[in-house]
């Protein structure tokens, strides 16, 4: 097993598998979507910044509890190479289902109503090369420990900085909302770091999947700062305000209560962090803007 998360591929596959984690509410996925061309993962090798050092303990307790549920290793090895590449940011997928194709296997994720298929065509320990698609959508993908690519083109992640503190979730259940779960909202002045990055894509965001999105986002700013929810937004607002854009950036401010500032509250066995996000559509922080607060709770 290298540092990127992926262990060595294994032969065997899965005619049909299909997962529902309890802990989070079932969706279906009904719609047959048409067979993925293959790609030439020869030509499609590109740089992505920080893509072997920004696991999250949460993808990788989700990766755990999956394996609680399916002992097919591939399929194992899979699931956990998604989740800890950010196709699976936050554990937020409240389904898989996985099935062999001429090309790799084929694993249908729902996002919260934005479907996607990802067909992992082959996976070893230094590399992984994934097809995915959402609707008319076509992306072909190659991971390795240094690179990331986007049908052959660079994805640019720039770190201005990053200075947050926030506490991750381990395997305690932890959730998104945008209602302050605890006291007022104007409480929550601790301040516990910022992060703020721009991203180059290599191609209009009109023509990327949503699960590449999430992947890149949970790269730039880690999983533990943006949840599913949060990029969601981020993505219907660049569609509809700059669906041609090569690049976005964005700036998040982190809080934690004014009596509480670890994040622990003790009665309420809850630790609560305030995240609030400044989105841009243009990189370097310039554009239109759209700003969003929401509270990422764990739950002991």
């Amino acid at each position: 097993m290298n540092r990127f998360g992926m262990g060595k591929a294994l032969v065997s596959v899965i005619a049909s598998i299909t997962l529902t984690i309890s802990m989070f509410v079932p969706m279906s996925y009904a719609d047959e979507i048409n067979k993925m061309e293959s790609g030439d993962s020869e030509s499609v090798l590109l740089e992505a910044s920080r893509v072997a050092g920004n696991i999250e303990d949460e993808n990788q307790t989700m990766a755990s509890k999956f394996s609680e549920y399916h002992d097919d290793e591939k399929t194992k090895e899979d699931f956990k190479m998604l989740a800890m590449n950010g196709f699976l940011a936050n554990g937020e997928i409240v389904s898989a289902s996985g099935s062999k194709t001429s090309q790799g296997t084929r694993y249908t994720v729902d996002y919260d109503g934005i479907q996607n298929e990802i067909v992992v065509v082959e996976q070893t320990q230094d590399t992984a090369t994934l097809i995915i698609k959402q609707g008319d959508i076509v992306n072909h993908i190659v991971l390795t420990s240094d690179f990331m690519t986007i049908d052959g083109e660079k994805v640019a992640l720039e770190e201005s900085s990053s200075t947050d503190s926030t506490l991750k979730s381990a395997d305690n259940t932890h959730y998104w909302t945008k209602k302050c779960p605890y006291d007022k909202a104007a409480n929550y002045t601790h301040s516990t770091g910022t992060a703020n990055h721009s991203v180059t894509l290599p191609k209009s965001v009109k023509t990327v999947a949503f699960s590449v999105f999430v992947s890149i986002v949970s790269k730039a700013f880690g999983s533990s700062i943006v949840g599913t929810q949060a990029i969601t937004v981020l993505y219907n607002f660049l569609l509809d305000t700059q669906p041609t854009a090569k690049g976005f950036s964005g700036k998040t401010k982190s809080y934690t209560h004014k009596n509480y500032t670890s994040g622990y509250i003790k009665p309420r066995r809850l630790t609560v962090t305030k995240i609030k996000y400044t989105w841009y559509t243009k990189i370097n922080y310039k554009g239109d803007t759209k700003k969003e607060t929401w509270y990422r709770c764990v739950q002991w």
